[in-house]
C-alpha cells in the first residue's frame, strides 16, 4: 500500500513538472483598425526590400518580436479585439504587459489617474526626439510606466530604460545608379517643420536650402510637405514616399539632416534612404554617427564652417572620388555593421527588455 501511494506521488510530481506554463499575454495597442484580432501578424512580408520608414514595417517588426518571445519565454504578443475605450480597458486587464504602439504614445497619454493600474503595465517607445515630441520625454510619465525603450545611449540603465535602434535597414543594395554626369548636384527632401528647441535642425535645413536658392539655384532642388508654393524657385512640391529613392538617385548629394543634433544614438531612415538611392549624404545629426556608420560613407556637415565652403568642396568632387564614396557605402552595406538597424535586431532588443521585467 505504501509503495503504491509513493508511486502515485511520484507520478503526480512528474506530471506537474512537465505541464506547460500558462502563456502570459502582452497586448500591442496600435492606431490601425486592421490590426485588430491579430490581423497584424497576417500582413507580414519579410521579403520587403525598401527601407523607407512607414507603417508597412510594423507587421514584420512585431511578428519577429513575437516569434522570439515565444522561443525564449511564455509571453505571447496579441492585439486587442476592440478599440472601444471601455471594452478595451476591460480586455487589457488580462494582460501582463501592454506595449503602446500608437503614434507618439497617444494611448498611454490618454489614460486618466483612475487608470493607474494599467499605466503600471505600459511599455512605451521614445521614437522621436524631444524636438518632435517633447511631451513623451517627461520623466514624470516614465516613472509610472513599466519600461521605456529609447535610442538615447545616455539614458540606458537596463532597469527602466532599455535600448532599441530604428529598424531602417532591410538588406537592400544600391539602386542602379544614374551616371555621374547626368546627376544634378544636390537635393533636400523633407517636410517643412519648425521648433523652438535649441538643438533643432529644422532651421539649419531651411538656411542651407536658402543658400542654394539665393546663390546656386541651378545646382539644387528641394521637395516635401508643407512648404509654401510659389515662394521658392528651387522647390518642386511633394513627392510620394515610394518615389523618394528614385528622386534622390538623380542627385550626387543630399542634405541629410536629422530632426535634432547634440544627441546620441538617434539614427533614422534618412541616411539609409540616401544609401539605397546611391546618393552621398551630407549628414548632420547624432554626435556619435561614426560609431554606427563609417566616416568615408558620408560628408559630415559639421566639418564645414559655412555653406560656401561646403559648396566648393562638393563642386570639386570628381567622378573618381564620387565613385569611391559609393564603393565605401557598398562595403558598409555588405558588412555585419548594418545588423544594428534591422528588424531582427529590433526584435532582440525588445525581447531582452521585456524579459527583464519581473513576472
Amino acid at each position: 500500500m505504501k509503495n503504491n501511494l509513493l508511486c502515485l506521488i511520484l507520478i503526480f510530481c512528474h506530471i506537474t513538472v512537465i505541464l506547460p506554463k500558462k502563456p502570459l499575454i502582452i497586448y500591442l495597442v496600435t492606431n490601425k483598425t486592421a490590426d485588430l484580432n491579430d490581423n497584424l501578424f497576417n500582413m507580414v512580408d519579410l521579403a520587403k526590400t525598401r527601407c523607407i520608414w512607414n507603417s508597412a514595417w510594423l507587421p514584420n517588426m512585431w511578428f519577429l518580436t513575437n516569434e522570439l518571445l515565444k522561443k525564449q519565454s511564455t509571453y505571447i504578443l496579441k492585439t486587442p479585439t476592440t478599440k472601444h475605450k471601455f471594452e478595451l480597458l476591460k480586455e487589457l486587464r488580462n494582460a501582463k504587459w501592454v506595449i503602446d504602439g500608437t503614434d507618439n504614445c497617444a494611448f498611454t497619454l490618454s489614460l486618466s489617474h483612475s487608470d493607474k493600474w494599467l499605466l503600471n503595465k505600459m511599455i512605451i517607445f521614445l521614437w522621436e526626439p524631444p524636438v518632435v515630441t517633447p511631451h513623451i520625454w517627461n520623466t514624470s510619465l516614465h516613472d509610472h510606466v513599466a519600461l521605456v525603450f529609447t535610442w538615447d545611449d545616455n539614458l540606458i540603465d537596463q532597469k527602466k530604460y532599455f535600448l532599441f535602434r530604428w529598424p531602417t535597414y532591410s538588406g537592400f543594395k544600391l539602386n542602379k545608379s544614374v551616371p555621374f554626369a547626368e546627376r544634378k548636384l544636390c537635393c533636400l527632401i523633407n517636410a517643412n517643420k519648425t521648433s523652438k528647441h535649441k538643438d533643432s535642425l529644422y532651421q539649419k535645413r531651411l538656411e542651407d536650402a536658402l543658400f542654394f536658392e539665393s546663390t546656386h539655384p541651378d545646382d539644387f532642388d528641394f521637395y516635401g510637405v508643407g512648404w509654401p508654393t510659389n515662394k521658392y524657385k528651387t522647390y518642386h512640391g511633394q513627392i510620394p514616399d515610394d518615389a523618394k529613392i528614385e528622386y534622390q538617385g538623380k542627385y550626387k548629394f543630399c542634405l541629410c539632416y536629422e530632426n535634432m543634433q547634440n544627441v546620441q544614438g538617434y539614427v533614422t531612415e534618412k541616411i539609409f534612404n540616401c544609401f539605397e538611392a546611391g546618393c552621398v549624404p551630407i549628414y548632420w545629426g547624432v554626435d556619435n554617427i561614426t560609431q554606427f556608420i563609417p566616416q568615408n560613407c558620408f560628408i559630415d556637415r559639421r566639418k564645414f564652417k559655412n555653406m560656401p565652403e561646403l559648396y566648393q568642396f562638393l563642386k570639386n568632387i570628381d567622378q573618381e572620388k564620387y565613385a569611391q564614396y559609393l564603393h565605401n557605402i557598398r562595403q558598409y552595406l555588405d558588412s555585419n555593421e548594418t545588423y544594428e538597424f534591422t528588424i531582427q535586431r529590433f526584435a532582440e532588443y525588445v525581447t531582452n527588455g521585456i524579459m527583464s521585467l519581473k513576472i
